[in-house]
């Protein structure tokens, strides 16, 4: 894909005016510190990157927002967003987490829609150390509102 050409997640994001500009190449949007947590097999399969901190700061500066949307060209299923949420991993955090993935999954039908059809899975990346156990009841419920996670890495394939 030439340089001057537009992903899918970048039209995408800009036929969505909240967001439209915060747009990034790559992993770009993403901290420096958090990008170690996100592999990939092909780098040059990323189709961009989205802080949604930045992008609500200002409009939405009390409501529970989402970290991040990463753009990913899958070999199978074509250009696809997985949604990032760094955070705690601990059972006092499940509660919170949740809120986002709710905030962000209600945004997404209402105003996001055409980032929201190209979504591949929510994640959540923890920052320190697991305390959830896989079979414990809080990792149920946070599989049963299709959140992956909580996990040292994301990995795209």
């Amino acid at each position: 894909m030439s340089q001057k050409e537009k992903t899918h997640f970048q039209k995408a994001v800009e036929q969505t005016p909240e967001i439209r500009d915060f747009y990034k190449p790559g992993l770009q949007a993403l901290r420096h510190s958090e990008r170690q947590h996100i592999c990939c097999g092909d780098s040059k399969r990323l189709t961009g990157s989205l802080s949604l901190d930045d992008a609500f700061k200002k409009t939405h500066p009390n409501e529970p927002v989402w970290d991040y949307a990463v753009g990913y060209n899958h070999f199978n299923k074509g250009d696809k967003v997985t949604w990032i949420e760094f955070h705690p991993a601990s059972s006092d955090h499940v509660a919170e987490v949740l809120r986002k993935l709710s905030w962000l999954k209600n945004w997404l039908t209402k105003k996001a829609v055409p980032p929201h059809s190209m979504t591949d899975r929510y994640c959540w990346v923890a920052t320190g150390r697991i305390v959830i156990t896989a079979n414990s009841k809080q990792a149920k419920v946070i599989a049963s509102r299709g959140l992956e996670g909580p996990m040292k890495q994301v990995v795209l394939r």
